[in-house]
């Protein structure tokens, strides 16, 4: 009931204003256009989508290792089951050689240049034989440093809608059921 009524708040205000609004997938964009009737909706990549990666890509006999980059907050929906079987198809390819890690800050020391934060995580992502994820901007970084990628799908379709920017490129899969994991 909640979310219903700010909806319509929402749409009241936008609707009282000259608003653009900018998604990144099809169905953020489909339900704006529907729920928003005033309101200028235009379909657009995700920003991130436009950064050069390829200073942190390394050459592919330079990679080593596979960066696992895996939802570990209140949004996960990967279950425990589905956790260790990934878990264990990592190990079966690359032994102990797997970096965890997150795209996620958990903290709220925001400033002016998230580029800093989002810098390393280049770095190490572009040093990566593979990386594995459910995360959206995971993929993303995998995308623009040519870092080969799985992209398990999750419950939200932001990963999903946001992978049809870059389903051209042959180092990115999205996989929705486990058993093609391999």
């Amino acid at each position: 009931q909640f979310g219903r009524e700010l909806l319509e708040q929402s749409c009241k205000l936008y609707q009282s204003k000259k608003i653009q609004v900018f998604v990144r997938e099809k169905s953020s964009f489909e339900f704006l256009s529907e729920e928003f009737q005033n309101v200028e909706v235009s379909l657009v990549p995700d920003i991130a989508l436009m950064i050069d990666g390829t200073g942190y890509s390394k050459a592919v006999e330079e990679r080593d290792g596979l960066f696992l980059c895996l939802r570990n907050d209140s949004e996960r929906t990967l279950t425990n089951e589905k956790l260790d079987i990934i878990l264990t198809k990592s190990e079966q390819y690359f032994g102990s050689n797997i970096t965890e890690g997150d795209t996620h800050r958990y903290n709220d020391d925001v400033d002016d240049d998230t580029f800093k934060y989002v810098e390393p995580l280049l770095e190490t992502i572009g040093t990566k034989r593979m990386m594995v994820t459910d995360r959206l901007h995971g993929m993303i970084f995998a995308a623009i440093t040519n870092t080969p990628c799985i992209v398990i799908t999750s419950k939200s379709p932001k990963v999903k809608g946001v992978y049809q920017w870059i389903k051209h490129l042959p180092y990115i899969k999205l996989v929705e059921d486990l058993e093609d994991l391999d």
